[in-house]
């Protein structure tokens, strides 16, 4: 087997690109009958493909958020990422979410990327469930699996997804690819991906509509056969945000469609003994640097949160109660997969929680924070977030943080599952001159503003509140956005922060370039 470098595999796609004449987009995202028209390019290659022996399996890519549920976001079951609605990939009849892939298989999709009034779209494959031997005596293992939920490599999102029209005019630029019609290609083997591509050229796509996702073969254990290969299980996660769209539904409409899937199985087999003919390793991290430095800002949130401090208590007549702070989450992606102990998000206010779904379904196209202490959420609270808006310094695309409420310390102890997000805010409801100005107003009440302050120092911070039932009262007139939940007997709340989509790179922002929020906590 040869291995292939990530600048190879730059170099196999523009190849692809130079087969054949030119192909135009064959089906419209602006037509009513995307769906059918990506079916039957998706049929037409698949075609091309047996005529080499290759083997497929059909399969459905299809939101599993209601399209007829019209809501903000804000009343939802609590699971999963606030603001988000998921779709996933679905083989055996719609039986299954899961699946397995040989060393020179492929996850195929086409489909047409989300509209314009999204703010953010990825696709991933995660490895779901890993198998590993058991050793029981120095003669005698057997297979034992444990749950992972791990990105096997970078997603493809907005920014990162290629078609044939340009995104945008502008030269050097990442811009976002919305309705764009795409096909998606996810293998480890870089020959694969040539085939399979050309199959797609011949149905008429572009080849710059041709999207690789790479499985790194360092990272996938590849197999058909869960006991005979020791494979991993994968599924194929898709995200958008937010739902629906301010002053549409456009999202919501999106999420109706269902998108032809097919597992292409390669004539060379899938079996322990296999190897792909061009496999590709995971690529070395790209260098991040925000767009805009927020170091300037530490200043002008210390001062903001002594005067809401100063607000709360000698105004309104809140009693403080302690200040925390929001703490970057680090993940390893490759500890991930290779240590069975390994759970990054059990940190923090989170360290008494049983986690044990692994790297907890993340992407590692965003930036995670959790709160350093927990609090009581069966009494009155009140919580206030001081930060940087990062989405108006341009340092990435979208931020939300949730309040999430464990369960209860004896039920958290033993499962995570009880955990749900209880109420959540984002990057909307921050930011503006408006907001700027009445934080300047607010410094100038408390005493916290003198002749020598700029006003514009205010510009890039926010504040959020989350408080219990009755409380966001206090609030009135500041111009800080503050949302609402009941009070739970039993109940501790902490806090995770999501930083998506650095617009230089595509991936996560850098924490440790960012100023994370600081919480106070009033009671």
């Amino acid at each position: 087997m040869s291995r292939v470098s990530s600048c190879c595999v730059i170099c196999i796609v523009l190849a692809v690109a130079s087969v054949g004449p030119r192909a135009t987009t064959a089906f419209s995202c602006d037509a009513t009958d995307e769906g059918s028209s990506a079916r039957r390019v998706s049929d037409d290659a698949a075609k091309n493909l047996r005529t080499d022996n290759w083997f497929l399996e059909d399969g459905t890519l299809r939101f599993t958020h209601d399209p007829d549920y019209e809501s903000d976001g804000s009343d939802w079951d609590g699971v999963g990422n606030p603001g988000m609605i998921y779709a996933r990939v679905e083989v055996a009849g719609g039986l299954s979410p899961v699946f397995r892939l040989g060393p020179s298989d492929a996850l195929v999709q086409t489909l047409c990327t989300p509209p314009p009034t999204t703010r953010y779209f990825s696709m991933a494959t995660y490895v779901w469930r890993r198998q590993d031997e058991l050793s029981f005596w120095p003669q005698l293992t057997v297979p034992g699996s444990r749950v992972v939920s791990a990105t096997c490599g970078d997603p493809k999102n907005m920014l990162t997804t290629t078609s044939e029209a340009p995104a945008c005019a502008v030269a050097d630029t990442r811009c976002p690819a919305f309705s764009k019609s795409v096909v998606l290609i996810s293998t480890g083997d870089a020959a694969s991906f040539e085939r399979i591509a050309k199959a797609f050229i011949s149905a008429g796509m572009a080849a710059e509509a041709i999207n690789l996702e790479v499985l790194p073969v360092d990272r996938v254990k590849f197999g058909r056969s869960l006991l005979l290969d020791g494979a991993d299980d994968l599924s194929h996660s898709f995200r958008a945000a937010y739902w629906p769209g301010t002053g549409t539904d456009a999202l919501g409409e999106y999420a109706r469609q269902q998108w032809p899937v097919f597992i292409a199985r390669s004539p060379l087999g899938g079996g322990r003994n296999s190897q792909p003919v061009a496999g590709i390793k995971a690529p070395l991290p790209l260098p991040k640097q925000l767009t805009n430095s927020e170091v300037h800002l530490r200043t002008a949130t210390s001062r903001l949160s002594a005067a809401i401090k100063d607000h709360l208590t000698n105004v309104r007549g809140l009693r403080f109660q302690k200040e925390s702070q929001m703490l970057p989450v680090a993940i390893d992606r490759a500890r991930c997969l290779i240590d069975p102990s390994y759970s990054p998000f059990k940190v923090a206010a989170a360290s008494n929680i049983n986690i044990r779904s692994g790297c907890f379904g993340e992407i590692s196209d965003c930036s995670y924070s959790i709160s350093q202490d927990d609090f009581n959420a069966g009494r009155e609270f009140v919580a206030v977030h001081v930060g940087v808006n990062h989405v108006e310094l341009q340092n990435n695309v979208l931020s939300n943080t949730a309040l999430y409420f464990s369960g209860g310390s004896a039920l958290s102890a033993v499962s995570a599952g009880n955990v749900r997000v209880v109420v959540s805010a984002d990057d909307r409801q921050w930011g503006g001159k408006k907001t700027s100005d009445s934080f300047v107003n607010l410094l100038k009440s408390t005493g916290k503003f003198s002749a020598n302050n700029n006003r514009d120092e205010m510009y890039g911070v926010f504040a959020q509140a989350f408080a219990s039932t009755g409380m966001c009262q206090f609030f009135a007139n500041t111009r800080i956005p503050c949302v609402e939940t009941a009070v739970v007997r039993g109940q501790t709340g902490f806090f995770i922060n999501r930083d998506y989509l650095d617009a230089n790179t595509g991936t996560a922002p850098d924490a440790a370039q960012m100023i994370l929020p600081s919480i106070m906590f009033f009671e």
